[in-house]
């Protein structure tokens, strides 16, 4: 937060807040008002390969599209730190396999053997 800004973070608070509940509020309405607010936000709704396409108005397209980077954003930063931790817990075993003079790609096949697989769970002699 900018705390240059007066009252910035009471207000983002506040806009957590009501959004934490927004689910909740959504889902006690009736039918009827759950229809109009879903047209005030939504336009043109497709069907494409069994799931719901929604398209929505200005200028909540923009709040859906940060939505969406902004949790792009989190899911890469959780891959890296998870490739950092496998990357730590594997290397003591592949030093091991190295000080016997195995060739990258016999490392591979003992990674493999031993059910080591890459960060992304593929065997690791593919690329070798």
């Amino acid at each position: 937060m900018d705390p240059a800004i007066p009252g910035i973070e009471a207000k983002s608070s506040r806009a957590r807040t009501k959004e934490r509940n927004a689910q909740k509020l959504f889902e006690r309405q009736e039918p009827r008002e759950k229809r109009r607010l879903l047209n005030f936000v939504l336009s043109n709704c497709t069907w494409e390969h069994g799931e719901v396409v929604a398209n929505f108005r200005q200028p909540f397209d923009l709040l859906a599209e940060t939505a969406v980077t902004a949790a792009h954003a989190a899911v890469g930063d959780l891959a890296r730190e998870f490739e950092k931790l496998h990357a730590a817990n594997v290397l003591p075993v592949i030093r091991e396999i190295q000080r016997t003079g195995a060739s990258l790609h016999q490392v591979a096949e003992a990674m493999n053997a031993r059910g080591i697989g890459t960060p992304r769970g593929a065997g690791g002699t593919r690329n070798l």
